[in-house]
């Protein structure tokens, strides 16, 4: 549970979000993060009454603002809503746009860590009892305007954000060259090397990077294995000649980028934490797409 108040007159306000509650939506438009926000609203004294008509909320990730949110509340406890204490709850819905996505996205180390901000104010009321007939007569007397502020830091747990979030604004982990899954001239030795390289685009999505540099590294290796295989298989002798005239510089690109980027891709890199950071399984991947992109348009 997340919370953060504000205070009437010292008294304080709770606000609380529940992260299992928060939902995403998508319009074939627009991408919204549906954030509910239960407000504990406490009567200061039966002599103060008050009226929140908006409130205005901001997100922000690593204190960058993302997206404004203004919603009409309708928060009271007044002469027709006087109790000691009050339960509400809005919902904020955040327009998010995909370089929002991406910010967060950049910014997250597993958890989705957001800070928002709400700001609105509250028509604040003296009440005054006077005598009458026997009985009590009430009258409310403006006595001004008060501000809301109140600032709430939000964690949504990695599985809920990837799982459930990312998918529900209609975002992907990852923005993905199209690469053909299938070759028509060199479908043996292809489909091993598309196998491999669809495991380590799955395991970037669900943001398993250490899998992902795994697989990256396979299917490196049989492209590797594979290279001549290719060569013999292709049909045009125009294109057994041309590759025929790059493969010692083709197989010397690959040895030497694969020594290069050993320290990346080898386990023993990372064997003190097991674990690699994104930035560092998106290098290795784009790689590995633009090998795959290579391979994928020969014919």
């Amino acid at each position: 549970m997340n919370k953060s108040d504000f205070t009437i007159f010292t008294l304080c306000q709770d606000l609380t979000v529940d992260p299992a509650n928060i939902t995403a939506t998508y319009d074939a438009l627009n991408s919204f993060l549906n954030i509910p926000v239960k407000f504990l609203l406490r009567q200061p004294s039966e002599d103060i009454w008050y009226e929140i008509d908006t409130i205005t909320a901001k997100l922000l990730v690593n204190n960058t603002l993302i997206s404004t949110t203004t919603e009409y509340t309708r928060f009271a406890i007044n002469m027709q809503q006087k109790r000691e204490e009050k339960d509400d709850s809005q919902v904020f819905s955040f327009n998010l746009s995909r370089r929002a996505i991406e910010a967060i996205e950049k910014a997250r180390q597993g958890d989705a860590n957001l800070k928002i901000e709400f700001r609105g104010s509250l028509r604040v009321l003296n009440i005054y009892r006077f005598p009458k007939n026997g009985g009590t007569i009430q009258i409310a007397s403006p006595y001004g305007f008060m501000g809301l502020h109140s600032d709430m830091y939000l964690s949504i747990p990695q599985s809920q954000w990837g799982n459930k979030i990312l998918p529900g604004l209609n975002y992907s982990s990852f923005v993905l060259i199209e690469v053909p899954l299938t070759h028509k001239t060199l479908k043996e030795a292809y489909d091993n090397i598309a196998k491999e390289f669809v495991k380590a685009e799955n395991y970037f999505k669900e943001h398993k990077y250490y899998e992902c540099v795994g697989a990256c590294r396979k299917t490196m290796d049989k492209l590797n294995e594979n290279m001549r295989n290719l060569k013999d298989k292709i049909g045009s002798a125009s294109n057994y000649k041309w590759l025929e005239e790059i493969n010692t510089n083709t197989f010397t690109w690959i040895d030497s980028m694969k020594k290069s980027n050993s320290g990346l891709t080898s386990k023993p890199h990372h064997q003190g934490d097991h674990t690699y950071e994104r930035h560092e399984a998106e290098a290795i991947y784009l790689v590995t797409l633009g090998l795959m992109n290579f391979i994928a348009y020969l014919k």
